[in-house]
């Protein structure tokens, strides 16, 4: 686990942190944290990584599905939707 994230996970209090640097923006939901990079390539998307740190891919914001090989499970969904990089299904 890299320094950096092994600090992070010991302080984290609140649902959005911003770290020293502001170009990283870290967000811990239901669990996963979501971190965001601004100067990031395109398309706009998040990391995600599990309550421990760990990789577990990318999430596409802008085309609203995985950019790698992983499973929206319910509990993921539901944190994304909750932290505002996926919307809601619509019902017509």
């Amino acid at each position: 686990m890299r320094p950096l994230l092994a600090g992070f996970l010991n302080v984290i209090k609140f649902d959005i942190i911003t770290e020293r640097r502001p170009e990283v923006v870290w967000r811990r939901v239901r669990g996963f944290i979501f971190v965001s990079y601004v100067a990031d390539h395109p398309p706009l998307h998040i990391h995600v990584r599990d309550e421990k740190g760990r990789e577990i891919g990318r999430f596409d914001i802008e085309h609203q599905r995985p950019m790698d090989d992983f499973q929206l499970t319910v509990k993921l969904r539901r944190a994304l939707e909750e932290a505002g990089y996926l919307r809601g299904r619509r019902t017509n």
